[in-house]
């Protein structure tokens, strides 16, 4: 959501895969770490984009307004050099803007992985796919990361959005005034009332 003036407007979206079992929600990361362990999260990664695309192509075939949508992958998809072309191809697949298609890799995962990130963002920003640095904030965020790799958005931790103290209150403002002035769009985590819009205007 992005704030103009006094309105909100919705610019964009976040697919979040959950679990059901025996009626419960299964907190993601209960599974999420299992499957990494046993590499079968890029399965779970590119089955949540072909259902983001399907979706898609059903809102656009019926006329709704749709807007980008942010799938989650993780470091570990990235251990094979396919990766760029089996979500390029899933995205061709049912005809979608690939405007409309936002690729998220979490912060830590352009350190332990930098050359396969670096190959899968230049590849899929080529395409027109958007790439997003997420958590941003978390771990040892590096200066060079923004630097040297092209993306297109840069999504704060909520750890550090939602802190009221002093100290992050001036990292968070240094961070989004950076961003701005090298052309990144930035999305601020946690955000869920007026007065935390406030804070971060």
């Amino acid at each position: 959501i992005v704030m103009n003036s006094d309105n909100l407007k919705l610019i964009g979206a976040e697919a979040l895969i959950r679990w059901r079992r025996h009626d419960q929600m299964v907190n993601p990361l209960s599974f999420i770490p299992v499957a990494e362990k046993y590499n079968i999260i890029s399965k779970i990664d590119l089955y949540v984009l072909e259902r983001v695309c399907m979706k898609l192509r059903e809102w656009i075939d019926m006329g709704i307004e749709t807007v980008p949508i942010s799938c989650n992958f993780s470091q570990y998809d990235l251990l094979t050099d396919s990766l760029p072309d089996k979500i390029i191809a899933i995205v061709k697949k049912y005809d979608i803007d690939p405007k409309l298609i936002n690729i998220e890799f979490k912060e830590a995962g352009f350190h332990d992985e930098y050359d396969a990130l670096c190959y899968s963002a230049t590849k899929l920003i080529a395409s027109g796919i958007k790439i997003s640095i997420d958590n941003f904030g978390t771990g040892f965020s590096s200066l060079g990361l923004l630097k040297n790799l092209d993306f297109n958005f840069l999504k704060i931790d909520r750890s550090i959005v939602t802190s009221k103290d002093d100290k992050s209150k001036i990292i968070l403002d240094s961070i989004i005034n950076m961003a701005k002035r090298i052309g990144l769009t930035v999305v601020c985590e946690g955000i869920e009332s007026s007065e935390d819009i406030e804070r971060i205007m």
